[in-house]
């Protein structure tokens, strides 16, 4: 019971000096009350002992012997430095573009000076692009032969620790993107949108019903043909085999005559035509 109230009571308490607190506040921003500034000791007068006021008093001839020796004389102040070679604009870099002292920019060390584990950034950047060649399945043989030369014979694979040139590869090395695209006859794929959209033509569609019927007949008419051929003892299928070849043969020699006479029939008409031309040219 004693807790309780002792813990209840603890609260009372905190609300009554929070409510305390915030009043005298409120007070000092009104200006009502006085803030009294806090109560330090004062500082002591230090005591100098006579040796040292004996000291001070007492004039020294050596330091103002050298307090004569010194002259101060003030002039202007000197004038700034200024460059007498112009900034590069574009009237001047084309005017001094065979000039090699006129060159602005980055100057790569010799390769003597560069320490060891060290490389430059055109150096990663080339050893990056052949380990990327070499190592890509979209490359091709003599690319990843002339990589690996190019890797092999480079400095920075004898300068640079092998673990560092592949913490190197790992987290700055280029990005390969794949993409595969079919290609469409355009028109088809314009047919193919029309019929999706209702707008196809019925005739077309029962064109291509009737083609693939034919093509199911052929089929069919065909494994019939092989069913047969099968079944024949192999004399028999070897007169097969000379028949169709003998079928092929004529077949053969009837489209090369053919030809031969549309051939001709084309000289003809190409004649006949030079001619009316001439005759209708005027005299």
């Amino acid at each position: 019971m004693k807790r309780l109230w002792k813990k209840v009571g603890s609260g009372v308490k905190n609300a009554n000096y929070l409510k305390k607190s915030v009043e005298e506040v409120a007070k000092i921003e009104k200006g009502e009350t006085k803030v009294v500034p806090p109560k330090y000791p004062t500082e002591k007068i230090r005591e100098v002992s006579e040796e040292v006021k004996k000291e001070l008093a007492t004039k020294n001839e050596h330091l103002v012997e050298n307090m004569n020796k010194m002259s101060i004389t003030s002039t202007d102040p000197v004038e700034r430095w200024t460059s007498t070679k112009d900034l590069p604009t574009r009237e001047s870099e084309f005017l001094h573009r065979n000039d090699p002292m006129w060159e602005y920019g980055f100057y790569e060390p010799a390769v003597e000076r560069i320490p060891k584990d060290k490389l430059m950034f055109r150096e990663a950047l080339e050893y990056l692009r052949c380990r990327q060649e070499l190592l890509s399945d979209t490359s091709s043989e003599p690319q990843k032969k002339q990589a690996a030369q190019l890797m092999s014979d480079h400095i920075v694979t004898t300068r640079v620790n092998a673990e560092k040139l592949d913490d190197i590869y790992e987290y700055f090395r280029p990005f390969e993107r794949k993409d595969k695209q079919k290609v469409v006859n355009r028109h088809a794929l314009a047919e193919l949108q029309d019929h999706l959209q209702g707008h196809s033509d019925e005739r077309k569609i029962l064109d291509e019903a009737q083609d693939v019927g034919k093509r199911i007949r052929q089929i069919s008419d065909n494994a019939k043909f092989l069913d047969e051929y099968q079944r024949l003892e192999e004399e028999e299928k070897v007169k097969v085999r000379d028949a169709i070849a003998q079928l092929r043969q004529e077949e053969y020699d009837r489209l090369n005559k053919r030809l031969g006479q549309i051939g001709e029939m084309e000289k003809s008409a190409n004649e006949a035509m030079k001619k009316a031309v001439e005759e209708k040219a005027p005299k």
